[in-house]
């Protein structure tokens, strides 16, 4: 019997495209139209919002134009996908969701053209949790978007539409990540994604969730890809120092961060750090309880103060819309009974300014642990639980069952991103329960992503190699 993952999961090469076409063996139009029947398979599963065929042969076709004048390009023919809230100038951009429809962005954003610029084919836009704002990808408008490896599970969010292409064998996806949206998504789908350094890429041209904490991430196949595409949104194209794991100082938090796991995150994870440690690492227990305290002291708060200010402004200068009748044309309950309770109840600035001076909190915890305790990166389990049914993800807001799930997903997640610290989510094998991918997290030092991506390539291929 032929299973969903053998129908919907796939994997390919960033490099190894770009080196083929770049060398001549395959044209950028073959590798286009590959890549549009499989989203055409993959239709059922909900990743896009939409799908852009001419444009994609157009840009295939002129790679393949350049190619032929003896030019070669980083991302030569690659075809990717692009999240919904990311501009592009000749496809639509609506954060999916129906209040946007008669949005124009008129250019792309940096990072969008960046890829563009070096190569790569753009396919359309990647569905996700309506404006960046859940962790599900239970979009109420263009459909839940449904993980490849079992389709009544969720892909995550909100980058879910792009992780769900990658892990359907799209090469590579352009996501963003407020609290955990690149890393989730990439966990639950069996995929690699990162979160940067903030501003380490640009987030001009990217409709804003909370301008504090909002980057733009890249989702792969793998950590190789991962640093080739940090390369072209950086101009950082400089290998990596090599990493050696014996020696390595890998942090490891404590509750409530390793607390109430499902069995297959807690065996596949202790599956992990034995590795580590039979290839030579040293684990450093890490106290986090305060850390745990900041981020769910200031998470919220801030997001749903910036979210709200931004929504608010936007509505009123882009879509000549009064804020209410742009809250009442979302497409999802759960997003717009957010916006609902942040109207009726909407935070204070002093109540946002001293959310900003908790997150300081988390700044110095990370500063303690890469430069005062000494560990080179900081590993724990991306999510706590597999990925959840469609039925019960929890886009019924409000209830209490959906606030449990919501805070459960991105417990592991939140802190990074209030602490300015690049994180990494890389495949840490299938639960045995669910059959669904698992995934590990590397959080390093704030400006020291490649360094982070070079250790996270090791641990890639020491648990490819692990029992």
């Amino acid at each position: 019997m032929t299973s969903h993952r053998d129908t919907y999961v796939r994997s390919a090469s960033v490099r190894a495209i770009a080196d083929a076409v770049n060398g001549g063996r395959v044209r950028a139009l073959e590798q286009a139209e590959a890549a549009l029947e499989r989203l055409a398979l993959v239709e059922p599963l909900a990743a896009m919002t939409h799908v852009a065929p001419e444009i994609a042969r157009r840009a295939a076709a002129n790679v393949d134009a350049q190619i032929a004048s003896g030019r070669r390009l980083p991302l030569a023919g690659v075809p990717f996908v692009i999240k919904d809230n990311l501009f592009t100038a000749d496809m639509p951009t609506r954060a999916a969701s129906p209040a946007l429809l008669g949005f124009d962005a008129t250019r792309n954003a940096t990072a969008v053209q960046q890829l563009l610029d070096a190569g790569a084919v753009p396919l359309g836009k990647a569905n996700m949790h309506e404006l960046a704002f859940g962790i599900t990808s239970a979009n109420g408008y263009f459909g839940a978007v449904r993980n490849p490896h079992d389709p009544a599970r969720i892909a995550g969010g909100s980058s879910g539409g792009t992780a769900c292409a990658v892990a359907a064998g799209i090469a590579f996806g352009l996501g963003t990540d407020t609290g955990g949206s690149v890393r989730i998504p990439a966990a639950f789908c069996g995929v690699a994604g990162l979160r940067p350094t903030p501003r380490r890429y640009s987030t001009e041209g990217v409709l804003a969730l909370s301008p504090t904490r909002d980057t733009v991430g890249p989702i792969a196949h793998g950590i190789d890809d991962l640093l080739l595409l940090d390369a072209v949104l950086t101009g950082d194209a400089g290998e990596p120092a090599p990493v050696a794991l014996a020696g390595l100082r890998v942090g490891v938090p404590d509750a409530p961060y390793f607390d109430g796991l499902d069995p297959a995150v807690a065996e596949l994870t202790e599956r992990a750090l034995a590795a580590l440690t039979d290839a030579g690492a040293r684990l450093i227990p890490l106290a986090a309880h305060a850390l745990h305290e900041a981020d769910e002291a200031c998470g919220f708060p801030i997001a749903g103060f910036e979210a709200l200010a931004y929504w608010r402004r936007f509505s009123a200068e882009r879509l000549d819309l009064p804020f209410a009748e742009f809250v009442a044309r979302l497409g999802s309950d759960d997003v717009r009974h957010l916006f609902r309770m942040l109207i009726d109840a909407p935070p204070s600035s002093d109540a946002y300014a001293a959310a900003i001076d908790v997150l300081q909190s988390t700044v110095r915890w990370y500063d303690q642990a890469f430069h005062r305790t000494g560990v080179d990166c900081i590993a724990l389990p991306t999510v706590q639980c597999d990925a959840p049914l469609v039925t019960d993800s929890g886009h019924d807001l409000p209830s209490d069952a959906a606030y449990a799930l919501f805070t459960r997903v991105i417990r592991q997640t939140g802190p990074a991103t209030l602490g300015g610290v690049p994180s990494v989510s890389i495949p840490a094998g299938l639960s045995k329960h669910t059959s669904v991918p698992v995934g590990l997290m590397l959080e390093g030092p704030a400006g020291n992503d490649r360094r982070l991506l070079a250790i996270a390539r090791e641990v890639e291929r020491l648990l490819a190699r692990a029992p």
